[in-house]
């Protein structure tokens, strides 16, 4: 008749299994001995917003238009749902947050002070048009491109090129002005007084500040 296990028997087993476990643990602590900070590049990449109901056609655009753009322009696929909720996919955490920040500048508008990232989507004697989202567009005055006087607006920026531009004044018509100079460190020894002046002038009529 079997009496059972000795103590010495029971010591035994527990020691081994403890020596496996901790074996297992090691292991696979040299796999990955911390959480991964990033997704790997193999991970979907989705993001979840809401937006007010009543502000879901301002996303979608006519017929589709500004949706359309946004996703063409990010590489995003945009779902909306009748409750502004919002999934972005896409194929890079880039894709998905420059798709989110569109949306956010078209509900929320851009704020003054902030920087933003825009195409020049238009050139004018006086300035250009700098588009940061679909139907969100900032005059640069063209004293506003860099430090000294420019002449020609196309010395400095062409049709089509990404520019970094400061948000420095809305009017009260909604108008964005911005200015690329903001951004640029200040050369040594310029005549900032001179420079001064010429700002100051007023914009053409085409142009905001009239």
């Amino acid at each position: 008749k079997i009496q059972g296990l000795t103590r010495e028997i029971l010591e035994r087993g527990l020691n081994q299994a403890k020596e496996g476990r901790i074996h297992i643990l090691s292991k696979m602590k040299e796999t990955i001995s911390s959480p991964r900070t990033e997704l790997s590049e193999y991970a979907p990449k989705i993001l979840i917003m809401n937006i007010p109901k009543d502000r879901i056609g301002e996303v979608i655009g006519p017929a589709g238009k500004v949706i359309k753009e946004i996703s063409l322009k990010t590489e995003a696929k945009i779902f909306i749902d009748d409750d502004g909720k919002i999934k972005i996919s896409g194929p890079s955490l880039a894709s998905v947050n420059n798709a989110q920040f569109m949306i956010k500048s078209i509900i929320e508008g851009v704020i003054v002070g902030e920087t933003y990232e825009g195409v020049v989507e238009r050139i004018e004697s006086y300035g250009c048009f700098v588009s940061i989202a679909p139907g969100v567009v900032a005059l640069v005055h063209i004293s506003e491109l860099e430090y000294g006087r420019t002449e020609r607006v196309e010395d400095i920026v062409k049709m089509g090129e990404k520019v970094n531009i400061k948000i420095i004044d809305i009017d009260q018509m909604g108008r964005v002005k911005a200015s690329r100079k903001a951004l640029l460190p200040k050369p040594e020894g310029s005549d900032f007084q001179k420079e001064k002046k010429f700002d100051n002038k007023p914009y053409r009529k085409d142009g905001y500040k009239k």
